[in-house]
């Protein structure tokens, strides 16, 4: 019966723009980006890494720093992610909501709007992987690559009401939805 629901909210889903963010999404990008640098070169940088691990930091080489650096970059944005998708991800996606229902009624947000900022703020954190790690994988490079290529061609589709390109960017959110809850963090031994 719920099935049925679902099914029946997708197969009725309006073709519409995603938000009205959308002809702007690459100002939205920039700022994620911009943030991504000042706090990673103001903050963790300058003082918290340090404060936070002390001579475990200080002790590491250039290299592994980076990646250490990268690491909270990437933890952080995620959960910046989850704390701006996951309402209108879950009412999109499974509920009665559509990109252009209200996050509370009264409210000028749009559901599509949080999903746009959320989806600009995961491809920012690639770009950023892509542009600070040292050392990234041949399929890390594809992958990242990919999903950003993917995600601005599903918002750019949104802009022209392309049909289907709802659908498309709602794909997109549940492709992003699986991708970054099947990540398995390996720490190293210590043997």
């Amino acid at each position: 019966m719920v099935r049925d629901y679902i099914g029946d909210h997708i197969r009725h889903y309006p073709v519409s723009s995603i938000s009205s963010l959308a002809p702007y999404s690459a100002l939205v990008l920039s700022i994620a980006l911009i943030v991504l640098f000042l706090i990673r070169f103001y903050i963790l940088q300058r003082f918290l890494l340090e404060k936070l691990y002390g001579s475990v930091y200080n002790n590491l080489g250039d290299l592994e720093r980076r990646s250490f650096l990268n690491h909270h970059i990437a933890g952080a944005t995620k959960i910046a992610i989850l704390i701006v998708g996951i309402y209108p991800f879950g009412a999109v996606n499974f509920g009665s909501a559509n990109f252009h229902t209200p996050c509370m009624p009264g409210s000028k947000v749009m559901m599509g709007d949080l999903l746009l900022v959320a989806a600009q703020m995961l491809t920012a954190m690639f770009h950023f992987e892509l542009l600070y790690r040292v050392k990234i994988s041949p399929v890390s490079v594809a992958h990242h690559i990919g999903s950003i290529v993917v995600a601005q061609a599903a918002i750019t589709i949104s802009i022209r009401g392309d049909p289907e390109s709802s659908i498309e960017f709602m794909l997109c959110t549940v492709w992003g939805k699986l991708i970054f809850s099947s990540r398995n963090i390996v720490l190293p031994s210590n043997g």
